[in-house]
Order: C-alpha cells, then structure tokens, then sequence
C-alpha cells in the first residue's frame, strides 16, 4: 500500500505507464501517488500484489452477481474495510452509495483523509463484464 509520503510511475486512466516529454515516466507523490493507489487497489483482486495478500478489493466477483440489497451491503461492507485499513483515512467520513442503471451498478464512495478536509470522490462501476473506477474532482 502507499502512503501519502510515497512516489510512483503516474498512471492513465486505462492503467499504462505515462511518458513524459523526455521519454521518461513521469512519477507522482503525495495525495495523487496515495489516491492512485486506491484506485489501482479498487479494481485488483486479493492476492495481485505478490506482497501483499490483502491489498485488492475483489470487487470482480460481484460482475455477475444480482444487485440486491445483500450484495450492496457485501460490497459497501468490503469498501469500508479496505478504505479502514489505511491510517491516513478518516473511517468515520467513508460513505458508499449506490445507484443501478441498465445492469451497471454505479458506486460513489466519499471520504476524507484525516489531515485534509476536502472530500475525495471515486466513482466505480460495475458491469456484467469489468470493474472501472475513476477519481472525481
């Protein structure tokens, strides 16, 4: 897991490596570096990151799954606890909300860190086929 003091290879949106003008990756730290973890973490399964057994949501195992009120609590109750695990996140400020459309289950999670007021927003979604998910600012 980052953390907030960490760096990495910034990202795209569709998780290949940037290239800087130079032909260099380009990194990111801080906020952006620990929210890019999140989002990488959000749509990998347990066990991806070889060192860590417990970072990736899993939430590709609800592809399929019927959106019922169980299955909501099941995933709410995941993000939670993965979002609980990390020191630098208010737990008491993390709220998921749900919203189906067209068999897509369209997820918004809110929270703050502890140190920072602003409300950070990911919006992910979860069809029959792919898990996305996407910071809002």
């Amino acid at each position: 897991m980052a953390g907030i003091n960490d760096t990495d290879i910034r990202l795209t949106g569709d998780w290949q490596l940037t290239r800087a003008s130079t032909g260099d990756a380009p990194v990111c730290t801080g906020y952006d570096c620990f929210l890019q973890d999140i989002q990488l973490e959000a749509v990998s399964l347990p066990g991806e990151l070889f060192y860590d057994s417990n970072w990736g949501w899993g939430l590709s195992e609800f592809l399929q799954s019927e959106d019922e009120a169980l299955t909501r609590l099941e995933i709410e109750q995941r993000i939670k606890g993965k979002l609980g695990r990390r020191k630098e996140i208010d737990v008491t400020s993390i709220q998921v909300e749900f919203k189906s459309q067209q068999d897509v289950l369209y997820i918004l999670v809110r929270f703050r860190f502890v140190t920072v007021a602003q409300e950070q927003r990911l919006a992910l979604s979860l069809s029959r086929i792919d898990v996305e998910v996407k910071r809002i600012d």
